[in-house]
């Protein structure tokens, strides 16, 4: 079985973004998001060294007074979302078409509701018709990450 991490970077001069890591048969790091409208991937020579984030939760909803749920848009409380907003009105955060069950974490424009995710290997577009099946992540309270290196050094 493998196990999915949801990972937040933020590389230099580039928007921040979301997405999923997970560790291969030979334990290696193995993970794919969108950025600027092109796959990456975390194995690339390029992006070996980049520090990522890794969304952890300890604790309980009652101890921690949060909690991380999947929620429709059109429910959204939006003060609660967790959502990283551009100058150039790119949003690279928690947006997931709910499609056949499955949600993917991707790029999207905001103001003209439309997200680019990846999906097996290939960039889909989410167009504004849509949109009323994308999802957010959202929470109340205060978020708690933990900055992980991952480079061969720390395996």
């Amino acid at each position: 079985m493998i196990v999915y991490f949801l990972f937040f970077m933020y590389p230099p001069n580039a928007p921040p973004q979301w997405g999923s890591v997970f560790f291969d048969q030979r334990m290696q790091i193995e993970g794919t998001f969108i950025q600027n409208g092109r796959i990456m991937n975390l194995t690339r020579p390029s992006m070996t060294k980049e520090s990522v984030r890794l969304l952890q939760y300890v604790g309980s909803p009652e101890s921690n007074n949060f909690k991380f749920v999947w929620v429709l848009a059109r429910n959204l409380d939006a003060a609660t979302a967790i959502s990283i907003r551009m100058k150039s009105n790119i949003c690279s955060p928690r947006l997931a078409p709910a499609d056949d069950n499955y949600e993917f974490l991707g790029e999207a424009d905001i103001d003209s509701r439309t997200m680019q995710y990846v999906f097996q290997g290939h960039v889909y577009v989410v167009e504004k018709k849509f949109v009323a099946m994308v999802k957010f992540l959202e929470c109340s309270g205060r978020i708690s990450q933990q900055s992980v290196r991952l480079d061969k050094t720390t395996m």
